[in-house]
């Protein structure tokens, strides 16, 4: 008797989404979702990938008040929006760290969609993120000691790990 108290109390404790909703719908609407996040996943790859070879031609156009004219062109294979996604991840955000991003977001997508449960996502997301901060800092540290921090606009661990680096190095 104990222990059906104890089990209801734990499932009434346990964040439910949409709880009135059967599991066939739900499972359908992960599904859904996991593609969605699987697109976006793919779009982001190629996005990046490109932004690496292209980044130096393309460079002028963030400057530039009518980048999204229809007569401006632009070299990354995801085209303008993807340009910009991809100078916000690689140059001011986490530089070549970002690709721990797109795992991240592909094992979410995988999971989404397979519906595995074996894969812990809280472990995941803590690791892609740890991992994409400390390639994006000793990346940085690297770039500078070689003085290739303007690679890819931001250099190689982008404007993120620079801003540490530079921090750490003023600390000590």
């Amino acid at each position: 008797m104990a222990k059906d108290k104890k089990a209801k109390a734990k499932a009434a404790k346990t964040f439910r989404l949409f709880p009135e909703m059967s599991e066939e719908r739900k499972s359908t609407l992960l599904k859904y979702a996991g593609w969605a996040i699987a697109v976006f996943t793919i779009y982001t790859f190629v996005a990046v990938t490109s932004y690496l070879f292209t980044w130096k031609t393309d460079q002028s156009l963030l400057a530039s008040s009518d980048m999204m004219d229809k007569a401006v062109e632009v070299h990354n294979w995801a085209g303008k929006s993807g340009y910009k996604w991809s100078h916000l991840l690689v140059s001011e955000c986490f530089g070549l760290g970002s690709f721990a991003l797109i795992f991240l977001a592909g094992v979410i997508a995988f999971r989404m969609i397979f519906w595995k449960k074996s894969i812990g996502t809280f472990k995941i997301v803590c690791l892609s993120l740890l991992a994409s901060f400390l390639v994006s800092l000793s990346l940085s540290y690297v770039s500078a000691q070689f003085s290739e921090d303007t690679a890819f606009g931001g250099g190689l661990g982008g404007d993120a790990g620079a801003a540490v680096t530079a921090w750490l190095g003023n600390a000590v």
